[in-house]
């Protein structure tokens, strides 16, 4: 008589999580290179103050160090793409993971030509493997890439804020500023590992965006409007990075680790806006979204520097983060949804719009915090943000500009 005892499910669930981790083992690898990335983004402000105080650095020198990793942002831009075809998917991992560990130990060094260059190292190693990551998951999941592509960012900004938790701890911890970044470096081995036997898919052609299609799309309104949006935000975002734990310790007498907390709270202001952007924000629009975000950013940073009691300090923190958060992925949903045949270039201006924000940022309220304070150096970023409203409240409203954007998503290209 034959044996009709059902196999036990508990190898049978083993395997099936086992194939499923060896076939999407690539996306993994890209996931965790970015959780990587995240700290890396915000490790300037989980550190910054200690390493600025231990090597006597001034204000600009320490939004230098920031500026730069953008600055290397940038450059992957124009690289990663032409480096997939190159040496692959699984190359491209390697080297981006290896560069923001390469990028680590060049800031532990203590020497600030090499420390600038570390973080352009790891600013072109972080945005090469988002952009990889991003390539994997639009090539591969083409079902599931709205909602893997937001859990990207989401992994991202929820890494960013546990670097700012647990940067300054770790390195207390572990007796250092330089020990901690040894520590963060050595993290890469997961990453590498997890890609260097990855199985990976195709990589698409999709259209290639050049200098010449760049400036024409500069002659719609919708990429200046998309440009101010972008370069408010991310300039604000930075420079809150990099400055708001000075003004903690300044103006309230934090500890370091509360300071950074403060920051870290900034960054969880961040996520939570993206989340409820993302649950809700339908119901609002995408054009309110960026106006009411980019106004109530800066008067959330206004407020956290009026010198009012701490509890109003940090709800004008959490207010600035919650704000902010939905306005880039809506400015590029607004812009993606108007630029017709042109997604491709645009796709590749908001790269350039965020590194110019990252760099110029940080760099600005550096200048004046050295002449004059940080408050009132991070108060000039508050001011830009505001700034940023106003194109975008012409597109949204003036009927030249709506119609403008109309003939461009209107037009269709012949093959």
């Amino acid at each position: 008589m034959a044996d009709t005892t059902s196999a036990s499910p508990i190898p049978l669930v083993a395997d099936t999580f086992l194939a499923l981790a060896r076939r999407h083992l690539g996306l993994i690898a890209g996931y965790t290179a970015a959780a990587l990335g995240g700290l890396m983004l915000t490790l300037t402000g989980a550190l910054g103050d200690w390493i600025a105080k231990d090597l006597s650095l001034t204000h600009l020198q320490s939004a230098a160090l920031q500026s730069a990793f953008f600055a290397g942002m940038l450059l992957s831009a124009f690289s990663t793409n032409r480096l997939v075809q190159l040496i692959g998917q699984r190359g491209n991992l390697l080297t981006a993971t290896a560069a923001m560990a390469g990028g680590a130990l060049a800031l532990a060094s203590g020497v600030l030509p090499i420390m600038l260059l570390g973080r352009l190292l790891s600013g072109w190693g972080f945005n090469t493997l988002a952009m990889t990551t991003s390539g994997m998951i639009i090539f591969g999941y083409k079902s599931r890439q709205s909602s893997l592509l937001s859990g990207l960012h989401a992994v991202i900004a929820l890494m960013a804020t546990v670097g700012l938790l647990a940067g300054r701890p770790i390195g207390e911890l572990m007796g250092g500023w330089r020990q901690a970044l040894v520590v963060l470096a050595a993290l890469s081995a997961g990453p590498m590992l997890l890609a260097a036997f990855a199985r990976y898919g195709p990589w698409g052609q999709g259209a290639k965006p050049s200098f010449k299609s760049l400036r024409g799309l500069a002659r719609q309104p919708i990429f200046w409007c998309a440009f101010a949006s972008v370069v408010a935000y991310v300039g604000c975002e930075q420079a809150m990075t990099v400055f708001l734990a000075n003004h903690a310790t300044e103006t309230y007498g934090f500890s370091p680790t509360l300071a950074t907390a403060t920051v870290a709270a900034f960054w969880l202001g961040v996520l939570i806006g993206r989340v409820g952007s993302a649950l809700a924000g339908h119901r609002v629009g995408e054009e309110r979204q960026i106006i009411l975000g980019l106004a109530l950013m800066a008067g959330g940073a206004w407020l956290a520097l009026c010198g009012l009691p701490v509890p109003c300090m940090l709800l004008g923190v959490v207010l600035a983060g919650v704000a902010g958060g939905p306005v880039v992925p809506q400015a590029y949903s607004w812009a993606m949804a108007r630029v017709g045949h042109e997604a491709a270039t645009m796709m590749a201006a908001f790269t350039l719009f965020s590194c110019t924000g990252g760099f110029v940022g940080p760099l600005l309220s550096g200048t004046v915090a050295d002449h004059y304070s940080v408050t009132q150096g991070l108060a000039v970023s508050a001011a830009a943000a505001l700034l940023g409203v106003v194109p975008m409240i012409w597109c949204a409203f003036e009927p030249a500009a709506r119609n403008a954007a109309s003939d461009v998503a209107s037009v269709v290209v012949e093959p």
